[in-house]
């Protein structure tokens, strides 16, 4: 019995060390409240939108956020703030940028290096909202986009470079233009 009291009375004097913890979070970007999307493969790969104008098109770091190059080549005019950037997870250097006031999509090929408007077919209503809801199966490589302005819900099965609308607003599903985005994000993303 002494050697168990005195055993403890020694590891309380004695605490174990133990490794220095990082900190739960560290500032990688200031003046940031746009969209974030990290590369599947490579989580030092951190892509986002800049979320305030003047700044517009997309930011990207190699280096887990501590450096960050801006690309505008083919995001002119994708508006502020950006709804949101997803990434291919069997190709992740094809990735969508979609949303943003009056804007639709656009594709880039190259890690977001360039990109091109990705939206033909998909209803541009320019005095508001387009596409607020993006998905996409890699299962079967199709794309679904859910449309603000007309309430709709698009597919595509060339990576976005046409669109069909399979759900026009007040389908048969009695949802809003409002409602889109929560039946996008929950029921048709199967990535």
């Amino acid at each position: 019995m002494n050697f168990l009291k005195y055993f403890c009375i020694l590891t309380l004097l004695n605490p174990i060390s133990l490794p220095a913890q990082q900190p739960a979070w560290e500032l990688v970007r200031k003046d940031f409240w746009g969209k974030i999307a990290i590369d599947p493969t490579n989580p030092n790969i951190i892509y986002v939108s800049p979320g305030h104008v003047p700044e517009f098109g997309l930011h990207k770091s190699n280096d887990g956020g501590k450096t960050w190059v801006n690309y505008q080549q083919g995001y002119e005019g994708m508006g502020d703030p950006i709804n949101g950037i997803v990434i291919d997870p069997k190709n992740p250097q094809r990735l969508w940028v979609y949303g943003g006031p009056f804007k639709g999509v656009a594709r880039s090929e190259n890690g977001g290096v360039t990109a091109v408007k990705s939206d033909t077919g998909i209803y541009i209503d320019h005095h508001g909202y387009s596409v607020c809801a993006f998905a996409y199966d890699s299962k079967r490589n199709i794309l679904y986009a859910g449309d603000f302005s007309a309430g709709g819900i698009y597919r595509s099965f060339n990576g976005g470079r046409s669109w069909q609308l399979i759900l026009p607003y007040g389908g048969g599903l009695g949802f809003s233009p409002i409602a889109v985005r929560p039946i996008l994000m929950s029921s048709l993303k199967f990535i």
